[in-house]
């Protein structure tokens, strides 16, 4: 079976043991979330990219897990946070 882009995203993070990632669907990153629920990932609606770049960022100082933060295309809010995040030494991963 062929695989879409958004489904290889999500199989990816259900593979890495990923059960939450924060971020705002819609615009260009919309196709993306298609497929989410056949992967049995939780997602938390946030309100802005670097939101979402300090939730997942709090996540995985918290649980030790990796935080998954994911943006439209024009998130260029969470490119900053990430460097915020490697110097903190942080489990982390961005979606553009």
């Amino acid at each position: 079976m062929m695989l879409s882009g958004a489904q290889i995203v999500w199989e990816m993070l259900h593979r890495e043991g990923v059960e939450v990632v924060f971020g705002i669907p819609g615009g260009a990153i919309m196709h993306t979330y298609h497929p989410r629920n056949q992967y049995g990932v939780h997602h938390v609606l946030v309100r802005h990219e670097q939101g979402a770049a300090h939730a997942a960022d709090g996540y995985a100082r918290v649980t030790g897990k990796v935080g998954v933060a994911i943006a439209r295309a024009a998130g260029v809010d969470l490119p900053l946070e990430k460097f915020d995040q490697i110097s903190g030494r942080t489990p982390y991963l961005v979606k553009l």
